[in-house]
């Protein structure tokens, strides 16, 4: 074999295993991102189909949830109390409503039922509003989980890879924290299914707080990676329960009062106790303090509201508003968001300030180390590809003298150092293969 002839095999062989290797990756991504683009056009479509048809689709609701009833309704027999009372009971009754007992009414001027209080489900919103609100959170909130799930996801990924998830077991006081937490979730879901008050009504098993303590307290047993994330995200909505001491909506019974108390005051330890698990790059991620609020939205809207129809209780406030916000009228829905988003980024202010102060604040330059920018490692990874990395010049692949390893894209797309061998076979094995060595 000519030396021109070997010179053309070691160019072929050293450039085409790369393309070859590339090409089902190319396949892949193009079926991504075709799948990407019909998933959006069907939400976008299935969005619009609910608005187009949210008056039709809201005479269905409320023919599935007759129990739902009127925010205002007009009373035969003036401004009697006990003929009202009696008037309101029995509307509940026939309306094959759960609720029975524990209404409290509150009258006008000209004797109208202007709120059956706020425990029970009423049409404050329109039908079609409620249509066209989880229409729009169907169009909003599903690309934000999709967006939020593939960013941590890689941010956990470029964190294993710099060995910065330094995780910690859960201590025996964190254990024994969850175990009351869980405890006190347990008496409170027995006392509401034996108790026939409409306060304390089983559909409340659903409030927010409720969900949160049973997954802290569940966390505080789990000794997995992922239990660790879930408890720093969970921490992070800490401001509910604060919420909770400063306008709370108490039960009348005196037992439930008290575990009302007690487990939200359990709540408000959490940021002390996440301080002692470790995976302290967390305090300085957006993505990870902030997805806490993200899934929670989605709760709100995709399951509470539907509970709210369903079983005629008002839970977590999203079919009557609390005094505080009505105020906001038929907007109180997306004005509550957006208050809580602000308080969201004040919970993790608070928590970043505990864990400066009890020295678990991981610095910035060691943060920015272990997790380089987009913008930063692709101007490394060029630097890189110019001192040591393959390149191809005029169809030929080389590398320069002394190279031991080359470029690769991680997860999260910034390029960084790896060693030749976890990329694939070196130049100079492909020239012996084509030489027949």
């Amino acid at each position: 074999m000519s030396e021109t002839s070997a010179a053309k095999l070691r160019a072929t062989g050293s450039s085409a295993a790369p393309s070859a290797a590339a090409a089902p990756a190319t396949k892949r991504k193009t079926f991504k991102r075709a799948l990407k683009g019909t998933v959006g056009v069907g939400l976008a479509a299935a969005s619009a189909a609910l608005i187009a048809r949210s008056d039709d689709i809201g005479e269905w609701l409320q023919s599935v949830a007759p129990h739902v009833l009127p925010h205002t309704v007009v009373v035969p027999g003036g401004a009697d109390t006990a003929v009202l009372a009696d008037f309101v009971l029995r509307a509940i009754a026939e309306a094959k409503s759960c609720v029975q007992e524990g209404v409290n009414v509150c009258l006008d001027a000209e004797g109208r039922v202007t709120a059956l209080y706020t425990f029970i489900s009423q049409w404050y919103l329109s039908p079609r509003q409620h249509v066209v609100e989880m229409a729009l959170s169907i169009l909003v909130l599903s690309p934000l989980v999709y967006l939020y799930f593939k960013l941590c996801r890689a941010r956990l990924r470029l964190k294993r890879a710099a060995g910065a998830f330094d995780a910690k077991r859960p201590s025996l006081l964190m254990k024994l924290w969850g175990a009351a937490l869980l405890g006190l979730v347990g008496a409170g879901a027995f006392l509401k299914f034996t108790k026939q008050e409409l306060i304390s009504h089983p559909a409340y098993l659903w409030q927010p707080c409720h969900v949160h303590s049973l997954v802290m307290g569940l966390c505080a047993f789990v000794e997995t990676e992922g239990s660790l994330l879930v408890m720093h995200v969970a921490t992070t909505l800490w401001w509910g329960p604060f919420l909770a001491f400063v306008a709370p909506s108490l039960p009348t019974d005196p037992v439930e009062i008290a575990i009302f108390w007690a487990q939200h005051a359990l709540m408000l330890l959490a940021p002390f106790l996440r301080l002692t698990v470790g995976t302290r790059w967390l305090y300085r991620d957006f993505w990870w303090n902030s997805v806490g609020f993200v899934f929670l939205t989605c709760y709100h809207w995709w399951w509470l509201a539907p509970v709210n129809l369903f079983t005629g209780v008002n839970v977590a406030t999203m079919s009557v508003p609390p005094d505080s916000l009505e105020m906001f009228g038929k907007y109180y829905r997306p004005v509550w968001g957006l208050i809580c988003g602000l308080l969201q980024l004040a919970a993790v202010g608070v928590m970043c300030v505990l864990a400066r102060v009890f020295g678990q604040m991981p610095s910035s330059t060691a943060a920015a180390a272990a997790s380089p920018t987009p913008s930063s490692g692709r101007a490394k990874g060029r630097s890189s590809a110019m001192k040591g990395t393959p390149q191809r010049t005029n169809g030929n692949a080389r590398s320069s003298t002394g190279s031991s390893s080359s470029s690769s894209n991680n997860a999260c797309g910034v390029r960084r150092r790896v060693p030749d061998d976890a990329v694939g076979i070196s130049q100079e094995k492909a020239v012996s293969l084509v030489d027949g060595n």
